[in-house]
């Protein structure tokens, strides 16, 4: 069985590192590449970067909204937490696609703007941090099941 500081140790540690790995690619991106003024040649990137993004966006929104749902329908804590886990997991991937490919954009024309939708995606996933408040909003824990995630050593 796993404790709740267990499961919150796996989600912060993931939560991190997806965080952690774009930036770290953003950081030496700017570092290497020099910034170019804007040229006809970068509106291709421009639309590509556009429908990755609306494409992203889109895709991890309803992708948690309807994975939430199922997660709330499971039965026990341990199946719900699990579920919930993998809910976070897909648009966090999402994410840091929408952040990388606006960087490998940036590497490529050298336009300011792919900084920008890096630094928003990455805003985006700063402000889905995994926290209990979240859990228990999120799918309507009962109140027995939020006195377990209360407490850290508890089994989940």
């Amino acid at each position: 069985m796993q404790s709740v500081k267990g499961y919150f140790t796996i989600m912060y540690t993931v939560y991190i590192s997806m965080l952690l790995l774009p930036s770290v690619f953003l950081f030496l991106a700017l570092a290497n590449k020099k910034h170019n003024d804007f040229s006809k040649y970068d509106i291709p990137y421009i639309i590509a970067d556009g429908i990755v993004i609306a494409f992203g966006f889109y895709a991890a929104y309803f992708y948690s909204q309807k994975k939430i749902k199922e997660a709330k329908r499971k039965r026990g804590l341990h199946e719900k937490l699990s579920k919930y886990q993998k809910v976070l997991f897909i648009p966090w991937i999402i994410l840091d696609m929408i952040a990388v490919f606006s960087i490998v954009c940036y590497i490529i024309t050298g336009e300011l703007i792919f900084v920008c939708i890096t630094i928003f995606s990455l805003v985006i996933l700063f402000l889905n941090k995994p926290n209990l408040s979240n859990i228990v909003e999120r799918l309507d824990l009962p109140e027995d099941e939020q006195r377990v995630l209360q407490n850290p050593k508890s089994a989940i």
